[in-house]
């Protein structure tokens, strides 16, 4: 419980509430019992960060730990979900900030009624009789989510005007929607000192009190401008970003490297289109978030502490350029490149004989004046190309990914060799389609049929058969080749 001392100030007195100390225990206790368990879950590093990033006392002062966006479809089908995870955020002491939608709670009242939603590039058309029935009904979803979480023992604050100040985004086109222009914070923030979690609608005023409907996910984008939490998360029953013509979830997208095609994609269109460019522009403005992750309410307790990648992850990402060896000829820079990230003579000799031999060769670099990181693919000796070198850095570390990804959209098929003590060894493993293993090696390939890596390992002697190892699920061991 919550103790009351008054003290005097200007114009009168105010209640100072003093939280006891079996509340500051029963938190400190239960985020040791956190960190404990991602200890066994993940690696003591998470456990660290979490403890530091997202369980520090000042961490409500001026910046919420997180934004979570949740859909409409979200409240409907998946409430218990959601307001069990967010029990356990507030009795660890972490306060994020929900802004919800009610999108086909919306669409299904309309076509009840006989009124036929409408759309525009992924945006609502809102005459008044749409904005006075969304208005109604966020106020409704609204306390639904509060009464749910205040029946599992969570604080929880709504707040449903006064945050979003906005002008018409276009009201000729789309009727009562509004452009966001600012974020009044102070209500949130009372809330999160107050260890209540804020609840907000996605409906917007302006100057002169008119309400405006804003899409959901740009109120979030525009929450998290605001606020400039540690997370961003956006939770979809889909658990993720869909791609329109595999039907497979996306895991991951590099904006530097992706956007622009993604942006051209005939699929990517209305809500997933507003989506993607508004997370774009608030990783471009804010450099202290690198991702915004979109998942399923089930992984959400797991994505804030341990970013399991089990939904999709935007991220800011790598711009890698790359070069051939018919372009570029400073066989110096090219070895200073290589000895800088640990490259051995073996691995130098051949790209330098590769090179002065006008054998293709293929770069992959972020930093043009010091070829750093470097990976290296050779592809002139017929079959699959190999992979030479790549670059020997800290295997969390995006870039790597971002290199490598990059690599098989250029290379749909790969072979390299590893050896088997490396560290990158499982960092690599599941980026891999098979792996065979002898003498302290293991070979391994990306993107074969089992035929052709059948053939690959016939070219060993007999004996190594001994050692294959092929994996189903595409999920084996990979390194640097080694010549």
């Amino acid at each position: 419980m919550a103790a009351c001392e008054f003290e005097f100030i200007s114009g009168g007195v105010r209640c100072v509430r003093h939280y006891s100390p079996s509340q500051d225990h029963q938190i400190t206790t239960t985020r040791s019992t956190i960190a404990q368990l991602l200890n066994h879950i993940d690696s003591p590093h998470t456990a660290t960060q979490y403890l530091t990033h997202f369980a520090s006392t000042s961490q409500s002062a001026t910046h919420p730990f997180a934004v979570i966006k949740v859909g409409g479809a979200i409240l409907t089908s998946h409430l218990q979900t959601l307001t069990s995870t967010l029990a356990l955020f507030s009795h660890v002491g972490l306060y994020p900030v929900i802004v919800h939608g009610a999108g086909p709670q919306l669409n299904q009242i309309l076509e009840d009624a006989g009124v036929e939603p409408k759309f525009e590039d992924g945006i609502r058309v809102t005459d008044g009789r749409t904005l006075a029935i969304a208005r109604q009904l966020f106020l409704e979803e609204n306390l639904r989510l509060v009464q749910a979480l205040e029946r599992v023992g969570v604080a929880a604050r709504p707040i449903t005007a006064g945050v979003f100040r906005a002008e018409y985004l276009d009201r000729k086109r789309y009727g009562f929607v509004g452009k966001v222009r600012g974020v009044e914070k102070n209500g949130i923030l009372s809330a999160v000192r107050a260890k209540c979690l804020p609840v907000l609608t996605s409906m917007a005023e302006t100057s002169n009190g008119q309400v405006l409907n804003v899409n959901a996910d740009v109120a979030a984008v525009e929450l998290a401008r605001a606020l400039k939490p540690k997370k961003v998360v956006y939770l979809a029953e889909k658990g993720g970003l869909m791609h329109g013509v595999t039907g497979k979830r996306i895991e991951r997208i590099n904006l530097a490297e992706e956007f622009e095609d993604l942006m051209g994609q005939s699929w990517v269109k209305f809500g997933t289109r507003l989506k993607i460019r508004a997370v774009e522009e608030l990783l471009r403005e804010l450099p202290g978030l690198e991702s915004v992750a979109i998942v399923h309410p089930v992984d959400l307790q797991r994505e804030v502490f341990v970013a399991s990648g089990a939904g999709t992850r935007i991220e800011r990402g790598t711009r890698i350029l790359s070069t051939t060896s018919a372009e570029f000829r400073d066989e110096g820079r090219l070895v200073r490149g290589l000895r800088n990230q640990g490259a051995g003579d073996d691995e130098v000799r051949f790209c330098v004989q590769e090179m002065r031999s006008n054998r293709p060769l293929k770069m992959y670099f972020q930093d043009p004046a010091t070829m750093s990181p470097l990976a290296i693919v050779s592809f002139g000796y017929g079959g699959a190309p190999r992979l030479v070198t790549f670059p020997n850095r800290t295997v969390e570390d995006a870039v790597a990914d971002d290199v490598f990804v990059r690599i098989t959209k250029d290379f749909p098929k790969l072979v390299w060799n590893v050896p088997e003590n490396d560290g990158r060894l499982d960092w690599f493993s599941t980026r891999a389609t098979g792996r065979f293993h002898h003498g302290g090696w293991a070979m391994l390939w990306y993107g074969l049929s089992q035929q052709e890596a059948r053939n690959l390992i016939l070219g060993f002697q007999n004996n190594y058969l001994d050692g294959l190892e092929t994996d189903s699920s595409a999920s084996v061991y990979g390194h640097a080749a080694q010549g």
